[in-house]
């Protein structure tokens, strides 16, 4: 299990060092298209242009609905109400939380900032408005995957006095 964990977390390190506009614009293109069933749309027609039989009005209107139900019911509720964090915002997420409100949370809890940052984006909900977000987990347990993000840590043992050497106390 732990080799599953370790090999997850590679993956999202990976990804997310693959950030960029052209990247972040064809994987939204690539969702939009499979989201658009248009593989579906291709396949009506052909079935329309090579099956002269009358099931073919039976398949035709099976695979219409389904692109309708795609049109209609996916694609505005996964891409425009629902908002769905990607893998380097999840990091970004993390890392909002803890230069604001100084809370080191788990990836889950990246999850949660970065899809409400883009609710704010979006304007579905105001830079004004008060929001409340169940953010648990500590980031102590998840901290493989924001280390490439905020570099190593300094490493200490539990004791005031090597904390007072690298931390001034005076200042809080």
């Amino acid at each position: 299990m732990d080799f599953i964990i370790q090999l997850d977390i590679q993956l999202l390190l990976l990804i997310n060092g693959l950030q960029n506009r052209f990247l972040d614009s064809l994987a939204l293109g690539i969702n939009l298209i499979t989201e658009a069933a248009l593989l579906w749309l291709f396949m009506v027609l052909m079935i329309f242009l090579l099956d002269k039989t009358e099931k073919k009005r039976k398949i035709f209107l099976v695979l219409f609905s389904l692109l309708i139900n795609s049109w209609l019911i996916n694609v505005p509720l996964k891409i425009v109400l629902f908002c769905r964090a990607r893998p380097f915002e999840v990091v970004e997420g993390i890392k909002l939380l803890a230069e604001t409100e100084g809370i080191f949370a788990e990836t889950a809890g990246g999850v949660t900032i970065a899809t409400l940052k883009r609710l704010v984006d979006k304007g579905f909900i105001s830079r004004h408005d008060r929001t409340v977000a169940l953010v648990t987990g500590n980031g102590l347990k998840t901290q493989e995957a924001v280390v490439d993000a905020v570099g190593t840590p300094i490493r200490i043992r539990p004791n005031l006095g090597e904390l007072k050497e690298v931390v001034d106390l005076t200042s809080l």
